[in-house]
């Protein structure tokens, strides 16, 4: 199968898999002449998912055409979860991040990954706002070799 045909059944899979509430106020637009080394993206998930969401997907496929152009460029890939999820999450939305980058054809040797320790809440009674577990549910996606 070629790319187009996978990647329109995966998110045929998606759409179909699950609904997700848009995190609206919590998206960001990818611009080819933004994307800078160090300047961070961000793709979030549900609670105890690795699931890729539609708009996690739109960030990726420009993240993504923007790697193919500049093969010299890595991308960086960070995985975070929050205290109240399962532990080991972040390895693997980080992971499920490079393997969707993977299927719309980034080479795997342009891109790294690592997870990061779970986000604490961040006020005196240590009680997640349900806007910081949605920002606690997240990947970090970052060129690291960009001009």
């Amino acid at each position: 199968m070629n790319n187009k045909v996978k990647y329109l059944v995966f998110s045929i899979l998606i759409a179909l898999s699950f609904i997700v509430v848009t995190q609206a106020s919590f998206s960001q637009s990818v611009h080819p002449g933004t994307i800078t080394s160090g300047k961070k993206f961000f793709v979030y998930f549900g609670e105890d998912s690795t699931h890729i969401t539609l708009e996690a997907a739109e960030v990726l496929d420009k993240m993504v055409a923007h790697g193919k152009k500049n093969k010299g460029q890595r991308f960086l890939i960070t995985g975070f979860f929050h205290e109240y999820e399962m532990d080991g999450l972040a390895g693997k939305r980080a992971e499920a991040v490079k393997e969707y980058c993977i299927m719309l054809g980034m080479p795997e040797s342009q891109i790294l990954t690592r997870h990061s320790k779970q986000i604490l809440a961040q006020n005196e009674d240590g009680i997640f706002t349900d806007e910081e577990r949605i920002k606690a549910r997240r990947a970090e996606l970052m060129f690291i070799d960009a001009p």
